[in-house]
């Protein structure tokens, strides 16, 4: 399967988890809202939201209000 083939969220998610583990968001930093994420990439909110979640699942990010 190749990166245009795997849904969006998978694609977005993809691209974020490289961006921590490059370095490029530092542990313990804010990353970009939902609102400028989907803004940013072009996509709504729900799936930048459920990228969101499976990199939370996975470890990478953490929620806090």
């Amino acid at each position: 399967m190749n990166e245009n083939q795997k849904p969006l969220y998978i694609q977005l998610a993809d691209n974020v988890r490289g961006k921590i583990i490059s370095g490029e968001y530092r542990v313990g930093s804010k990353i970009m809202s939902e609102r400028q994420m989907a803004e940013a990439y072009g996509l709504n909110r729900l799936t930048v939201r459920k990228s969101i979640n499976q990199l939370i699942q996975e470890g990478y990010l953490s929620s806090a209000q």
